[in-house]
This record gives C-alpha cells, sequence and structure tokens, in this order.
C-alpha cells in the first residue's frame, strides 16, 4: 500500500509571536498561485490572522509560501488605520508593505519572489494609457525590487509615466539603503520595546507611503492640468511669475528679493494642527498636579486652534531640501507657511517661492538655483508679510550660511542676519528633521 502524498502548507503560527498584534493564530482562507494574489490579512481582534498561498509541492508553490511567510512578518496591520492616520490611500500603505517583503525576501532568501508568479502585461497596457488610475500604479509600486519590476519599466518606455518609475525606484532604494530604512524595519517593527517600534519601524513605513503617494499622484495627473486652477493661472511658467515686494530694513549687499507665487494645486491630507491647554473648568481632568502647582488650578483641558508656524527654508546646494521635507513639514502642521529661498538662476529670475500655505502644497518643489544671495530679504519678507500676528512663530531652517550679490559672504550680512532674527524671534535650525520637531512641540504634541 502506497503512502498517502504529504501536503506542504505553510505555517505562520509557527513563528513566534508578533508583538503589536494580539494573538498568534492563524488559518487558511484559498489558495492562490500568482505573487499579488498571495497574501496575508492580520486581525485587530480576536478572529484569526488569515493567509492565502499554495499548497502544491514545486519551486512556484514554495516561493509564495515562503514570500507569505514574509509578509506575515513585515506587513503593517490595519492597514487603513495607518492610511488614514497618514493620510494616503490604503493601497499606498499596503504597497509599501510589500515594497519592504520584497527587500527582506530577497535578501533572506537569496531568491526572486517574482521568477514565475508575476504576469505585466496587463499592467503595462494600464499603466500606458493617458490617464493611469492609482490602483494600477501602486500595484505597479508593489513590484519594487523584483525582477519584474525592471521588466514593467522596460516595457513603460516612451510612455508618460516611464520617467516616474525610474524616479521612484532611484528615490525608493535611497530611501531604504542611504537612511537605514530597511535595517530599521526589519530590526524594529517587532520589537518588545513599543517606542522603538513606532519611532525607527513604523515611522519608516509612514516617509515610504509619503514617497509613493507624491509618485502616483504625479503619475496619475502627468500633463494633466489642475481642475480646481483653471481659468485662474497667472501667465509665466509652471512656478508662477516674479514680484519684487518692497521690503523694509533690507540691506544694500543682498541680491533683488524676487518672489514668485507657484500653484498650490494639492491639498494636504494632514490636519490643521489643533492643542491643548489647561482651563479650570471641564469635564475630563487631565493634570491633577495642577491642583497644587497652579495658582488658578488649571487641572482640566481643552483643544484649541494652533499656533501654525512659518517656515523659511534656505534651499542653496548644501541643504539638499526635497520634496520628502516639505511633505514632512505638512505633516507636522498642514496649516504652515512655507517660503524657500535660493539664487543663481540669472538676473530677473524668481530666488524665492511660496510652495506651502493655509493647507495647500505644491505638487513639486521648483528646482533651486543653489546659491543663497536673499537670506536677508527672504527673513524680513517672512515676519513683514507671512506672519499675520506676532505670536506666530517662524523656523529658519539652513545652515547658518549667508551670502549676498555674487555669492560672496561677509561678516556684515552675518550681522545683519543676526539682528534680523533677533528683532523678529526668528528661530533657526540645521534641518528639516529639526524642523518638524519643533512644529510639533507647538501644535501641544497632538499628531
Amino acid at each position: 500500500m502506497s503512502k498517502p502524498k504529504r501536503r506542504a502548507i505553510v505555517a505562520p503560527e509557527s513563528l513566534p509571536k508578533r508583538v503589536g498584534v494580539k494573538h498568534n493564530e492563524w488559518q487558511a482562507a484559498s489558495e492562490q498561485f500568482t505573487l499579488d494574489s498571495v497574501c496575508v490579512k492580520l486581525s485587530t481582534g480576536t478572529k484569526a490572522h488569515t493567509y492565502s498561498a499554495p499548497t502544491g509541492d514545486n519551486p512556484i508553490a514554495r516561493r509564495l509560501r515562503r514570500y507569505v511567510l514574509t509578509l506575515s512578518r513585515y506587513e503593517l496591520p490595519d492597514a487603513a488605520k495607518y492610511a488614514k492616520r497618514w493620510g494616503v490611500p490604503t493601497e499606498c500603505v499596503e504597497a509599501a508593505s510589500r515594497i519592504v517583503s520584497n527587500y527582506i525576501y530577497t535578501d533572506a532568501y537569496a531568491d526572486d519572489p517574482s521568477t514565475l508568479t508575476t504576469h505585466i502585461d496587463g499592467l503595462a497596457m494600464m499603466l500606458a494609457s493617458a490617464k493611469p488610475q492609482s490602483a494600477v500604479v501602486y500595484k505597479a509600486f508593489s513590484l519594487m525590487c523584483t525582477d519584474a519590476w525592471h521588466q514593467l519599466v522596460a516595457k513603460l518606455e516612451g510612455t508618460p509615466v516611464y520617467g516616474v518609475m525610474l524616479e521612484v525606484a532611484n528615490d525608493v532604494d535611497v530611501r531604504l539603503d542611504s537612511y537605514n530604512g530597511y535595517r530599521d524595519i526589519r530590526t524594529y517593527l517587532n520589537h518588545s520595546y513599543k517606542r522603538y517600534r513606532n519611532y525607527y519601524a513604523i515611522r519608516e513605513y509612514r516617509d515610504l507611503c509619503y514617497m509613493l503617494a507624491r509618485f502616483a499622484d504625479e503619475a496619475t495627473h502627468r500633463g494633466e492640468p489642475d481642475p480646481d486652477k483653471q481659468g485662474k493661472t497667472k501667465p509665466g511658467d509652471e512656478y508662477g511669475r516674479g514680484r519684487t515686494p518692497d521690503i523694509t530694513e533690507a540691506g544694500d549687499g543682498w541680491c533683488e528679493f524676487i518672489l514668485a507665487k507657484p500653484e498650490l494645486s494639492i491639498t494636504h491630507s494632514g490636519r490643521l494642527g489643533r492643542r491643548v491647554i489647561a482651563c479650570d473648568t471641564g469635564r475630563t481632568i487631565r493634570d491633577i498636579n495642577r491642583m497644587i502647582t497652579d495658582p488658578d488650578k488649571r487641572i482640566f483641558s481643552r483643544k484649541t486652534r494652533a499656533l501654525g508656524g512659518v517656515v523659511v527654508v534656505d534651499a542653496s546646494g548644501s541643504m539638499n531640501w526635497a520634496d520628502r521635507d516639505l511633505e514632512r513639514v505638512m505633516s507636522a502642521c498642514a496649516g504652515a507657511t512655507v517660503l524657500m529661498y535660493s539664487d543663481g538662476a540669472g538676473e530677473g529670475e524668481p530666488n524665492a517661492w511660496i510652495v506651502a500655505r493655509q493647507g495647500r502644497r505644491v505638487r513639486h518643489l521648483p528646482e533651486a538655483p543653489g546659491g543663497n544671495g536673499v537670506d536677508g530679504p527672504a527673513l524680513l519678507y517672512a515676519s513683514q508679510y507671512l506672519r499675520t500676528r506676532r505670536s506666530l512663530p517662524i523656523i529658519w531652517v539652513s545652515d547658518g550660511g549667508v551670502t549676498g550679490k555674487n555669492d560672496a559672504s561677509s561678516k556684515q550680512l552675518h550681522d545683519e542676519v543676526g539682528r534680523i532674527c533677533k528683532r523678529h524671534n526668528i528661530v533657526r535650525v540645521n534641518d528639516a528633521s529639526t524642523a518638524v520637531s519643533m512644529l510639533k512641540r507647538l501644535q501641544g504634541g497632538m499628531r
């Protein structure tokens, strides 16, 4: 009598329980035989987690089962929750989980998960259309770090989205490799210390989602005018026409300050900042210690509109200000006004741009020439025109380097900038990360 044929199955329950989920109970949902169809669904309640994977004993089935095991460890639970929190589509969070899993799978098994498991012809056809759907774009993004991705990009050569595909792949590689994103997610996503999980792994996932959402928006709107702005655009280039505002107190050593106001075509999905303030009446006690320490005994609290802020960005070559930095600033305070400046493009060309205001931002940052030239006038303009009230903070993101005409620096220019900062209560920070942290504190820590 012949022995019964052994049935090969996947067993995620054999792996240690993930700290971020409530249990480690699994059950099979269905058999799937392509890379995009196999999946795991992590339950956020008492129901068992489910997985879809083949049970056959062949190379394709084994490859897909290993991939499902990878997903069970590194896919974000409750993608809809994080999508709502970060203001991105659920498909964006799912694509980010797939990209991370592709990296980890390739590193762990020295194998390509898309081999004989992915069909890209239909996907390439939909992406080559004049206006691809965002769900299709995110489905394509989920193939990054696989051979199928390179084949897909090759098929899209000559189409409107080809440049976007090349750029997003490069930026994701830089994000995950150069910024230790891949290492932080792999190391800390299942760490027992919650702060490590949130600060290192979840934050890297968030930044990756912001990047994917930006490129997906570019792919779906390439060559398409913004419907909200039709008939309202002033003549000029895509970054707006420059004008020279009347700025007082500016010295003679600076370049002429020429301001452009590009179209703020994207409404940021983040909420306008709100903060918590103490008060002496309310329903819920927030800080009982104030009964002793506060003369007014303000033990209750209420939410109020946050201060917002004005961010002045030195976009010279030494700062490397990029779209992802603007996204982080807007996420910390969606109501922030962001002014970036850089001189060197030529006489009469804009050297300052308002790239975010009142919850709206530019689709892409203008190309900065690389010099400084107008540090003082930019700070004065922010304090005289962009700050609506004295209490509104101004944050200057700069390395402290100051230049004027002919990109030359001098003690006189440095002293003048110092007087401007002191007179108008402008705080200088060295990088975007510090600016984001300061904006979050100004919002009362409610982000």
